[in-house]
């Protein structure tokens, strides 16, 4: 009888550890399952050219963080013109700033593609401090005076949307330019215009490291309404809308927040069409545990 009891005891410490490990685990539990239908054909390292890597660092997901850069160099707008600008980026990171790799986890090009950079599974060298809890996304070129052509865009927001159903990805992610990741004033990036567009995405917060973040002259009210509705309009349907929790930044809109109500309407949408969360691994986890249980 003792004996039958003590098993009986394990037996229920055995399953509350199993539940308890599956609703800690449960935004990872398919992290890395690429590809995906969601994903986009991504170029490879090895099909545009790149040199290895020198050393690496695993990154732990899911992270919290999607930021946003430009490179602040050449656009490109073939298949040939934008494998070679990386390479070129890869230069410059890799011999002139003598870095591991090239610094983005993934670049894209004005040609309707998406470029491998340090990938899904390794730590960047894109935004100090946050490196370690998030993937950045450069869009090749100089975006301070003009935008990228939509197709550029759309591919953006095809890889957020792979991160987040991959498990890479938070699905309450965060979306951030890189100026938004250091003291104001640190860089321009990922440029007035380009995060101007930015802003009128789900998930884009006005958090700024150390300071308070100012919204570019270029996002005059007007501008930020038109944008977003475009993007209401125009965007690919999100498979994986997500709800704001308390750990996000603050939201504060300030000046803007009384004639820029798309911003909001973004959020609320989130909010509202946000669908459930797929557990049907954990369940049928939980459901061997409780078998095993009462046997």
């Amino acid at each position: 009888m003792e004996v039958s009891s003590f098993l009986k005891q394990i037996k229920f410490v055995v399953f509350y550890i199993i539940v308890l490990v599956l609703y800690v685990a449960q935004d990872s539990i398919q992290a890395y399952s690429i590809p995906s239908d969601a994903c986009p054909n991504i170029v490879t390292k090895a099909d545009w050219g790149g040199r290895n890597a020198t050393g690496s660092t695993p990154l732990k997901v899911p992270v919290q963080y999607v930021v946003v850069h430009h490179t602040a160099m050449s656009r490109c707008f073939t298949p040939k013109a934008c494998e070679a600008q990386v390479r070129v980026i890869q230069d410059f990171h890799q011999i002139n700033r003598t870095w591991w790799d090239i610094g983005y986890n993934f670049l894209v090009g004005e040609d309707g593609r998406g470029y491998e950079g340090r990938g899904w599974k390794t730590i960047g060298a894109h935004a100090r401090g946050f490196n370690s809890m998030s993937i950045g996304i450069s869009i090749m070129g100089d975006f301070r005076k003009i935008l990228p052509q939509k197709k550029a865009l759309d591919v953006v927001r095809t890889i957020i949307q792979c991160a987040v159903e991959t498990g890479i990805v938070m699905r309450n992610y965060t979306l951030v330019g890189h100026r938004q990741t250091n003291v104001p004033g640190y860089t321009e990036c990922p440029g007035d215009t380009l995060l101007c567009e930015y802003i009128t995405w789900p998930h884009w917060e006005p958090f700024q490291k150390s300071g308070t973040f100012k919204y570019p002259n270029e996002c005059t009210s007007n501008k930020i309404e038109e944008n977003a509705a475009k993007q209401l309009s125009t965007a690919p349907p999100i498979q994986n809308g997500s709800i704001l929790t308390t750990s996000s930044p603050p939201i504060q809109y300030g000046s803007i927040l009384t004639t820029s109500n798309k911003i909001e309407e973004n959020h609320a949408k989130q909010l509202s069409t946000a669908p459930p969360i797929q557990n049907g691994s954990i369940l049928t986890l939980i459901t061997a545990a409780l078998w095993f249980l009462f046997q």
